[in-house]
């Protein structure tokens, strides 16, 4: 199973420091699974002509939330999907994780998260996708409030690392670092009985969870 191969690449030390993923068309037809850079995806993962959306994984290591190299590959998504299909926020890119964590059932901490563009469509959309690329800066940016969030969090349920309230107050801040406005996305959290909390963004970046029904 692809989503399975994900999670395991993402724990697995020995595996090259890179991202794995595949491609997903609306009828569920999968791509094979993608090889990337850290933190970035090669030419063959951004070219999603005739695919609605991703799932991924970051390398051992890695933050496990959306990164802003992955919310810049979101945006293109949402924008060239929209320009063939009526529904933009269908688009969507997923991470699917797993960590050592000594306090979590069966010592690991998974996370799987998709991530949705719900806002304005045209040249609104456009503006953003092609803005300037600052990926390196912002990727440096990302790094550097995860390390201060994890010093901050010593008292967390899973230990050394993040958990979920933590993961997406981190991802909110990424947003409004971005210049980006956090409530035209859509963050979905999905539990292992694939419950899913539909997440939003206050406009300076605050989380606001809601379980769905």
């Amino acid at each position: 199973m692809k989503k399975q191969s994900l999670v395991e690449a993402s724990e697995n030390t020995n595996e090259n420091v890179k991202d794995k993923g595949f491609k997903i068309k609306a009828n569920g037809t999968n791509s094979d699974v993608l090889v990337g850079e850290e933190d970035h995806i090669n030419t063959g993962f951004t070219t999603l002509e005739g695919y609605q959306g991703d799932y991924h994984s970051h390398p051992p290591g890695g933050i496990k939330i959306f990164s802003p190299g992955d919310v810049r590959h979101l945006l293109f998504n949402a924008l060239f999907y929209g320009n063939t299909n009526a529904n933009k926020s269908e688009a969507f890119t997923g991470l699917l994780s797993s960590q050592p964590c000594s306090a979590c059932p069966n010592g690991k901490l998974r996370t799987h998260y998709v991530l949705r563009y719900i806002g304005a469509s045209g040249n609104y959309l456009a503006n953003l996708a092609y803005a300037p690329n600052k990926v390196e800066e912002q990727k440096k940016w990302f790094e550097k409030q995860y390390s201060r969030q994890v010093i901050l969090s010593n008292s967390s349920a899973t230990g050394d690392i993040l958990n979920e309230e933590e993961h997406t107050k981190l991802f909110g801040k990424t947003l409004v670092y971005m210049g980006l406005n956090p409530k035209d996305f859509l963050l979905q959290s999905v539990d292992s009985n694939n419950n899913i909390t539909n997440i939003n963004f206050s406009e300076n970046g605050t989380p606001i969870p809601t379980p769905c029904p």
